[in-house]
């Protein structure tokens, strides 16, 4: 991998046998992070950098013999700053012999979980209370358990959870309602559901990650997964660097605004709400729209793609501002299949 930092952007190529791309990022602003306690800054590097390595792992494009693993795999860093956490003395260490999941529920209040050397779950609250348990090897905690009957009280305190790397095959969290941030984890498969409430996700490395939002915010920065999967009911979804070889991305009532996005394949379900995706797609995209809206922002010039309609019926499906049928007519010939199906849709294509 070949690498140099500009003043304003950072540069990245990649190139496994057949596969190359080029992603360019310009330097944006620190994204917002939970305020909490008890945390140093460490600044991350501020460049997209995915090593060489990780792409082997992925295995796209000819190396089938390679299986991408999220304990191989260097996430797409961005600029922010990461948070160092430190268990104090009133932290519960957890052995974690024989657990081989955790799910992590939010029912108020705020949940932290970020990498650590240890798996600790420490409360700052006096207020709102944690409960654990495990059963069939599955160890699950739920907070914003209230000490009183005043459930909405709120003495900014927060649960904070350190997790090792790999120390499971899956890992959930559920925020029914209140806040929650995951920093740095490394998992075989990830869950991540937001009901209500804000949901912030920065450095995830995945085999496969999903995320389901019925209401609320959510902000993903910086992950990496071979199979990534989001759902939007209702709310608001932003993706930053994401490097995924098998992404969907569906909406039935909200938005999902996407940037600086590298995928293999690109699946995309919108029956309303707006959708829009910006970076590369490097093996092919299905774009299904009724009632909604879709923008695809491509790193490529638009004639290297073979952009097909599908059974589209009152749609308006136009490529650097020309209607489809005249850019087809145009360029025949290009190599990476893009097939949409849309009605009474808008769906928008630059390059």
């Amino acid at each position: 991998m070949k690498y140099e930092e500009k003043e304003q952007q950072q540069y990245a190529e990649m190139q496994v046998g057949d596969f190359q791309y080029a992603a360019v990022q310009e330097e944006k602003a620190l994204p917002d992070r939970p305020a909490g306690k008890k945390k140093n800054p460490l600044i991350v590097a501020g460049s997209l950098v995915v090593a060489g390595a990780a792409i082997m792992a992925i295995g796209i494009a000819g190396a089938s013999s390679s299986r991408y693993s999220a304990d191989t795999a260097t996430t797409m860093e961005t600029t922010y700053v990461a948070e160092e956490y430190a268990p104090s003395g009133n932290a519960e260490i957890i052995d974690m012999s024989g657990i081989t999941a955790v799910n992590i529920t939010c029912n108020a209040g705020e949940v932290e979980i970020v990498s650590g050397d240890s798996f600790s779950v420490e409360n700052t609250s006096d207020v709102l209370q944690y409960n654990r348990s495990m059963t069939d090897g599955i160890m699950s905690i739920e907070y914003g358990i209230n000490s009183d009957e005043s459930f909405f009280d709120n003495d900014g305190g927060m649960l904070y959870i350190t997790v090792p790397q790999m120390i499971v095959d899956n890992f959930d969290v559920t925020v029914n309602l209140g806040t929650a941030s995951v920093s740095d984890l490394s998992c075989g498969t990830v869950k991540l559901n937001l009901n209500a409430g804000e949901l912030s996700v920065y450095n995830l490395k995945a085999d496969n990650a999903s995320v389901t939002v019925n209401a609320g915010d959510a902000h993903l920065d910086g992950c990496t997964a071979e199979g990534f999967t989001s759902e939007i009911a209702a709310g608001d979804m932003i993706i930053n660097d994401l490097l995924s070889v098998n992404l969907t991305v569906s909406s039935t009532g909200g938005n999902c605004e996407m940037s600086n996005v590298n995928a293999d394949k690109l699946n995309i379900g919108c029956k309303a709400g707006d959708i829009s995706y910006s970076g590369a797609i490097e093996s092919g995209a299905d774009i299904n729209v009724s009632m909604g809206d879709v923008e695809l922002n491509l790193n490529r010039s638009p004639g290297e793609y073979s952009i097909k309609e599908s059974g589209s019926k009152m749609s308006d499906i136009t490529v650097n501002g020309e209607d489809l049928s005249d850019f087809v007519r145009e360029n025949p010939n290009g190599a990476i299949p893009i097939t949409i199906s849309a009605n009474m849709s808008d769906v928008d294509i630059n390059g």
